[in-house]
């Protein structure tokens, strides 16, 4: 079985993204379960909001890296909102000592948060 995992997070984070991944799978919170991640990449001239609610209506879980780049980011902000409105289970990744406080409305049952202090970020 795989579970497909929309991953939100800011551009200024990428380099993270691969140690956050390992270590979510190592911690086996997709119950063990192959991973396909998601990520959405907006081609020219698409409707990116309709785009990234269709990625988000078709993922198990949606992963957001919780960062103070990823605060400030409106996608960030709108794709974490976007999940909680379609009802979908939300792990908050908080990879260092940095990371913001969250907002209110990560206050859901739906949201499970992760905190990751002191991640090796190296590839």
């Amino acid at each position: 079985m795989t579970n497909h995992i929309f991953l939100s997070y800011s551009q200024q984070d990428e380099s993270k993204i691969p140690a956050i991944i390992k270590n979510l799978s190592q911690q086996e919170l997709y119950g063990g379960n192959e991973l396909s991640v998601m990520t959405h990449e907006p081609k020219e001239f698409e409707d990116s909001r309709q785009e990234i609610k269709r990625s988000i209506s078709q993922a198990d879980t949606v992963v957001v890296v919780w960062t103070p780049d990823g605060a400030r980011s409106d996608w960030v902000n709108y794709e974490a909102g976007m999940a909680d409105a379609l009802g979908k289970r939300i792990i908050v990744v908080r990879p260092d000592e940095n990371s913001p406080a969250l907002p209110a409305n990560f206050d859901s049952a739906n949201v499970q948060v992760v905190n990751l202090a002191g991640l090796s970020v190296a590839a």
